[in-house]
């Protein structure tokens, strides 16, 4: 039997609307991952072929990982969208995944604290574009703890971690959500995350 947490559907009911965008909108169109990763991709591709930046490693955004799809990455890259993949969005709940690098995973196939933190960080910055119906480039991090409950073990190199993130409320300008992580297959999370993201004014 599968674990309550990883089975959760996009609630229908509750404080947030229920019409096709929310009232904080700007925009009526309905998110859907495919537009998310989109975004991600058009991102990576005016980086690759901008001027190379004199110091902001921060600011690069990389494609999503896609078979066949994606142009080929630096393995040694850190950002923390290089391979994050959208595969559910919703105005309560974002699901998200990633393959760690060999520079993500310790001896043994642990998975570094580091990548699992990354991971719930672009997980709630998802949900922060279901949750007001918008993508939102500039919706910043505020707040974001974590806490690591069991070791994030992957047994080869084409096994994910996967993040669901649940919204808990929203106002005008903030968003707070948990992220629960956890690995390809496994039915235990690995990390637990609490997290607030601010909107621009």
């Amino acid at each position: 039997m599968r674990a309550a947490w990883r089975m959760r559907a996009p609630l229908a009911t509750g404080p947030f609307p229920r019409a096709n965008h929310s009232p904080f909108s700007t925009t009526a169109s309905p998110l859907t991952p495919q537009v998310i990763n989109t975004f991600l991709s058009r991102h990576w591709e005016a980086i690759a072929h901008s001027p190379e930046p004199t110091h902001s490693p921060a600011s690069s955004f990389s494609p999503p990982l896609e078979r066949g799809g994606a142009p080929p990455l630096n393995r040694g890259d850190t950002h923390s969208l290089n391979g994050c993949v959208c595969h559910e969005i919703s105005r309560r709940h974002a699901l998200v995944s990633r393959l760690p690098t060999p520079a993500d995973i310790r001896p043994g196939g642990y998975v570094c604290g580091p990548f699992q933190f990354a991971l719930a960080d672009v997980g709630m910055w998802f949900a922060c574009f279901g949750a007001y119906d918008r993508i939102e480039p500039m919706a910043l991090t505020s707040e974001l703890s974590i806490r690591f409950v069991r070791p994030a073990v992957v047994p080869d190199e084409r096994t994910k971690l996967w993040a669901r993130v649940d919204v808990q409320s929203v106002g005008q300008r903030k968003m707070v959500s948990s992220a629960t992580i956890w690995v390809d297959a496994a039915d235990r999370p690995t990390a637990i995350a609490q997290g607030t993201y601010v909107m621009p004014q």
